[in-house]
């Protein structure tokens, strides 16, 4: 059974990914990224049912801005996306 929705506008921010983000040297399009992916997780905060485009919709990067961070970037910081389309 899936777990019942957070209220809106409130996640929870790993302190620690932040800090890999930032230590690999990886930039503004990385953040916007996973802060974005934050967005939509479920209540358990690890689950993240956001997309490509929910990103490209919450910060305003481009969909070749995101998959380059998502693919390339984020992962370097041990962040594991599950499917990327």
């Amino acid at each position: 059974m899936a777990k019942k929705a957070k209220s809106k506008g409130f996640f929870a921010l790993d302190v620690h990914q932040f800090e890999r983000i930032r230590q690999n040297g990886l930039g503004v399009e990385e953040a916007a990224t996973y802060l974005s992916l934050l967005k939509s997780t479920d209540q358990s905060n690890v689950v993240s049912s956001g997309g490509v485009r929910s990103v490209m919709d919450y910060s305003g990067l481009s969909r070749a801005e995101v998959k380059r961070a998502i693919c390339r970037r984020l992962q370097t910081s041990g962040f594991r996306p599950a499917n990327i389309v």
